[in-house]
């Protein structure tokens, strides 16, 4: 009874099989298919399609956030580092201005 890969005695290696025309047919169908659902992507329906999915996937990632404290305390944290680094960019950007001038 074999099990597991075959072994060729002379490399010690695993055996190369060759890829049978059946495989080689299923794997360009494959490709067909994933390149016949990419032309669908880029068109403007889909793109419109891809579009709406995203609005309605962020309108429920944010009921989910708001219904979860911890999401929630997350989200708080990142607003918070935000506005602190707004904050520092505006008051490095006024002392610039102070001390520097404006060149622009």
């Amino acid at each position: 009874m074999k099990t597991g890969v075959e072994i060729d005695p002379v490399t010690q290696r695993p055996k190369k099989h060759e890829v049978t025309k059946d495989k080689s047919d299923l794997e360009e169908k494959k490709l067909r298919k994933i390149a016949a659902d990419l032309d669908i992507v880029q068109s403007d329906a889909g793109q419109k399609t891809i579009k709406l999915i995203e609005g309605q996937l962020q309108a429920r990632i944010e009921a989910l956030v708001n219904e979860d404290e911890a999401a929630k305390a997350y989200l708080n944290i990142l607003k918070l580092m935000g506005r602190r680094q707004h904050n520092a960019r505006q008051a490095v950007e006024g002392l610039h201005r102070r001390f520097i001038g404006d060149d622009e």
